[in-house]
């Protein structure tokens, strides 16, 4: 089976590829895990939308763009770019105002650069709200679900391994969430730490099967 790419998605290209003002960026985050949206936050990541518009290297600076580009100079150290030709790539995120958006210039850049690209429907993680019991087992159970569809195919043809979680990026709560899932299900896990530059790559085989969900 081909590899399968699950990017979790974060707030990076906001807050760490020079786009914005430190001031913008405190104005754009502000609130951020909830559905606030406003004029004000919608005007500066347009700003964002206009400069990727122009010029999209700033996207490939990102804590998700750069470890898979890191990945794919592991398996070639030649490879000129973080694509990987018949590879299929799905995102992960939340329904938040700041996350969808960033998904979305994901999802734009990436099928400009390379129109052939198996890039499949984004993953959405519902209602995230850590202080409400409800609703975090609602998105654990959702995400679940969603990724037990992506994934038994690969368990069931004992393909784990084309199975790789692009776990740099992303909520604390989903990137959290999705080591604990990979190493239950040893699927690989790809990480660069914030401090620094060195691939982490790990495919963990503990022999673990949950029959439901892990969801109350």
């Amino acid at each position: 089976m081909e590899k399968l790419f699950l990017i979790t998605v974060g707030t990076s290209l906001i807050t760490g590829t020079g786009l914005l003002s430190n001031d913008d960026i405190k104005i754009v985050m502000d609130e951020s895990l909830s559905q606030t949206r406003s004029a004000q936050k919608e005007a500066i990541l347009q700003k964002v939308a206009d400069q990727l518009s122009v010029d999209h290297q700033p996207i490939f600076r990102t804590a998700e763009f750069s470890t898979l580009l890191a990945y794919q100079r592991t398996v070639n150290p030649d490879a000129p770019t973080w694509y990987n030709p018949g590879a299929r790539y799905i995102c992960i995120g939340t329904d938040t105002f700041v996350n969808r958006f960033v998904m979305s210039m994901f999802r734009k850049t990436m099928t400009q650069q390379f129109p052939t690209i198996r890039l499949e429907t984004d993953i959405i993680v519902p209602g995230l709200n850590v202080g409400v019991a409800g609703a975090y087992d609602t998105a654990q159970h959702e995400l679940y679900t969603a990724l037990g569809m992506l994934t038994d195919p690969y368990v069931a043809q004992r393909q784990p391994e084309n199975v790789i979680f692009n776990a740099t990026g992303g909520f604390k709560f989903v990137s959290g969430w999705i080591h604990t899932y990979a190493t239950i299900k040893g699927f690989s896990i790809m990480y660069i730490h914030e401090a620094s530059r060195e691939l982490l790559l790990t495919r963990p085989r503990i022999a673990l099967d949950f029959p439901t969900p892990l969801h109350v």
